[in-house]
């Protein structure tokens, strides 16, 4: 049961890591090295304005964010319905096509550049932190039903790489 568990979150933070729900990474720094960080942003900025502008890129990064967000919370709907075996043989089907419209979207996410990628965790962190710890929450609830486990197990595994 508690491998079962365990499967599901790690799959769900693989997920999550590259689409931005990993937290800020710009504590810490010193004063002066963040402004040198600001000025090279604020040129990068300009840089990825242009070049997303030419081929749509940024667009594509927000629609990916926004798809994910929904989709965290699509899940965490479908997992907070979970809550015996019974409910949990109704919500396989929903869960199983959750997982696999979750792994197409990280897919997408894999795509996009490393700039993208950090551009949309900087601007939507906080609604990546908020939709990540509700599904979390409601995994983890769920699968502490052993039979919900082993009911919802295989189609939780898909979302693993």
């Amino acid at each position: 049961m508690l491998r079962k568990l365990t499967v599901g979150l790690f799959a769900l933070a693989l997920i999550c890591l590259p689409l931005g729900c990993s937290g800020d990474k710009t504590t810490g720094k010193k004063a002066d090295d963040k402004k040198a960080d600001d000025k090279k942003a604020d040129d990068k900025k300009a840089d990825d304005k242009k070049s997303s502008e030419s081929n749509g890129g940024g667009a594509d990064a927000d629609e990916v964010a926004k798809a994910t967000i929904q989709w965290m919370n699509e899940f965490a709907d479908a997992m907070e319905k979970v809550k015996d075996k019974a409910s949990a043989e109704k919500a396989k089907s929903d869960i199983e096509a959750l997982a696999k419209k979750g792994k197409a979207l990280k897919e997408r996410g894999d795509k996009l550049s490393k700039d993208q990628q950090e551009a949309m965790q900087k601007k939507y962190k906080d609604q990546f932190e908020k939709a990540g710890k509700r599904m979390g929450d409601a995994m983890g609830k769920a699968m502490l039903n052993p039979d919900v486990a082993k009911v919802l197990g295989d189609a939780l595994k898909s979302l693993g790489p």
